[in-house]
């Protein structure tokens, strides 16, 4: 589990991994990883290239990027963005 070591300015956060190695954590939205994909796809040149070069359907690509759909597990791996749930603060009192 990562513990939180300092919460920094915007949505960076410096945690400690579970080797004690320290690693800056922002949290993305769909739009922002939409935004990755786009500067993905474009240094590959295609949609089409870059789907065959990490193995995702070029039309969930396509689909992804005109907002279409959400991102996939695969698609969220190949851009290097692990996903999180997040509990908010007084969410568990409001499911009772």
């Amino acid at each position: 589990m990562r513990e939180v070591v300092s919460s920094q300015r915007g949505s960076d956060e410096l945690y400690r991994g579970a080797e004690g190695v320290l690693e800056v954590v922002r949290l993305v939205s769909d739009d922002d990883v939409r935004h990755l994909l786009r500067e993905a796809v474009a240094r590959d040149g295609t949609q089409r290239a870059y789907g065959i070069r990490v193995g995702i359907d070029p039309a969930i690509v396509c689909a992804v990027l005109n907002a279409k759909r959400a991102p996939t597990a695969a698609l969220y791996a190949a851009l290097g963005v692990d996903q999180a749930l997040i509990v908010r603060e007084g969410a568990a009192e409001t499911t009772r």
